[in-house]
């Protein structure tokens, strides 16, 4: 498969197959099912699209950079919280000294940026409040808790939700299956035609373990066109006879 080049139809970049040392050709996949293709750097002008589609870029980050992501906006949304209780306690005259007995102040004991930090903090995560919390007579404070537990609450779902999308992630599935380290390329039976042969062996008591191909081809496109290597479908037959699923008798393997 040397020499061929993968089309992106929507970076509209191809990337070249690599070839090996001792001159024979690397995967398109490895065994495990991930892609042995090396892309190019995006331009910044392609790192849009990925920004666009969010929740699959997050979900298919590593786990250290989605930790720090993670921890980074938490951090983020309590810092701007924090800033606008903080402006709110300023605008209200709750920051100044010398206070009369009948003065209302929206978050009572708010005092510091380091006051207003803790105050987002238990707002957000519902810890509970002590001696700060906010006052019913303040119209203001009343709308800014509430558009901070809403959007505390919609960020709490999204992030949890690509965790639990991360965790359900069958990615150590491929360690259950195993191939054969050579495929044989023979006839099945006397009459039979050519027929690629390989062995996979699911490990897991699983009744129902559908198995599908792609047959690789390189095709020439036309003049200043780079070749490509449409992937054509191909039908399995279980060459063994003792399954618990037997085949019908006329069923032969078909080679495509």
């Amino acid at each position: 498969m040397g020499g061929l080049s993968s089309h992106d139809s929507q970076r509209n970049e191809h990337v070249p197959l690599q070839h090996s040392a001792t001159g024979l050709h690397y995967r398109l996949l490895n065994k495990d099912g991930r892609p042995t293709i090396r892309l190019h750097p995006l331009r910044l002008g392609a790192c849009w699209g990925y920004v666009r589609d969010i929740w699959s870029t997050l979900v298919d980050l590593r786990w250290r950079y989605m930790l720090l992501i993670f921890t980074g906006t938490f951090i983020l949304s309590w810092v701007i919280f924090a800033l606008l209780w903080y402006l709110l306690a300023y605008a209200h005259g709750d920051l100044q000294p010398g206070q009369p007995h009948n003065h209302t102040a929206c978050v009572h004991s708010i005092n510091s940026m380091r006051a207003a930090f803790s105050f987002a903090v238990e707002t957000q995560l519902t810890i509970g409040y002590g001696t700060m919390y906010p006052s019913g007579e303040c119209p203001l404070a009343v709308a800014l808790l509430t558009m901070h537990m809403i959007l505390g609450l919609m960020l709490e779902a999204f992030i949890t939700g690509v965790f639990v999308a991360k965790l359900a992630r069958p990615k150590l599935r491929s360690e259950s299956l195993r191939f054969s380290r050579n495929a044989v390329l023979c006839k099945v039976g006397e009459r039979g035609p050519m027929s690629l042969v390989i062995r996979v062996a699911n490990l897991r008591s699983i009744t129902q373990c559908p198995a599908r191909g792609r047959l690789i081809r390189q095709q020439d496109g036309r003049p200043h066109h780079a070749p490509c290597h449409p992937s054509l479908p191909s039908r399995w037959h279980v060459l063994c006879r003792v399954s618990i699923l037997p085949l019908p008798p006329d069923l032969l393997p078909q080679s495509h």
